[in-house]
């Protein structure tokens, strides 16, 4: 099966009435940006706390802790809130019969994460990546016009 673009997927690349605010596509990219640049290093820290003390750091090693300690507690803060913010856009994009997720939720049509144009209809198959890209770049360029 061919895969799907703007161009043949049908009334693809229409424009819908999207929920206001940061899609669950969004938030999503929000939580992996957070786990990639900043919980990610935070095991660094850990590292660094470990092999400076074995080689007999006394002072710095309790307040890199602390401070690590009181990062580690406000990403898992926001993690728990992620937790419940993504599923509940995702919950009111799927009753507004569109999703901004891809490859999730065939039934309703998907739109351009960033903008309000569809680029699957529901019932087709998700996007491969390279489609995908190429739908997003095709909407985004079709919302830049006049």
């Amino acid at each position: 099966m061919a895969a799907m673009t703007l161009d043949n997927a049908g009334s693809a690349g229409r424009s819908i009435e999207i929920l206001p605010g940061r899609s669950a596509f969004g938030w999503n990219e929000f939580a992996r940006m957070l786990l990639r640049y900043w919980a990610t290093p935070t095991g660094g820290v850990a590292v660094v706390c470990v092999i400076a003390r074995q080689f007999g750091a006394t002072v710095l090693v309790p307040v890199v802790v602390a401070s690590a300690g009181a990062f580690v507690a406000i990403i898992v803060v926001i993690f728990v809130v992620l937790a419940i913010v993504v599923p509940r856009k995702e919950r009111g994009e799927i009753r507004s019969g569109y999703t901004s997720l891809n490859g999730r939720h065939l039934e309703v049509a998907q739109v351009a994460p960033h903008t309000n144009l569809v680029i699957r209809e529901a019932g087709h198959p998700a996007l491969n990546f390279e489609s995908y890209v190429r739908s997003v770049t095709r909407a985004r360029m079709r919302e830049d016009r006049p």
